[in-house]
């Protein structure tokens, strides 16, 4: 769960407008690695892109509450459910 989602649980701040619905659908994450490595690294490349994708397709169909539970230890202080929200956003 981000900050701004805590602040916004806590009443601390107000959202004003969705990204998403202006642009449209924009993955925020990136990755960057020079030709180089990705030439002399390509196994390692290939198991991250497997890594990743993985991820996304567990965390793509995984309830809200298993992925609160699955990731809660790296949010000491944020109670499930908000954790849950997030996920559900």
């Amino acid at each position: 769960m981000s900050i701004g989602s805590c602040l916004r649980a806590l009443k601390e701040a107000h959202f004003l407008v969705s990204i998403g619905e202006t642009v449209g659908f924009a993955d925020y994450t990136s990755f960057i690695a020079t030709d180089k490595y990705l030439r002399e690294n390509a196994e390692v490349v290939q198991n991250w892109t497997n890594a990743v994708h993985k991820s996304l397709r567990w965390t793509s169909s995984a309830t809200s509450a298993v992925f609160a539970k699955a990731v809660e230890q790296f949010f000491p202080g944020v109670i499930l459910v908000r954790l849950g929200a997030g996920a559900d956003r």
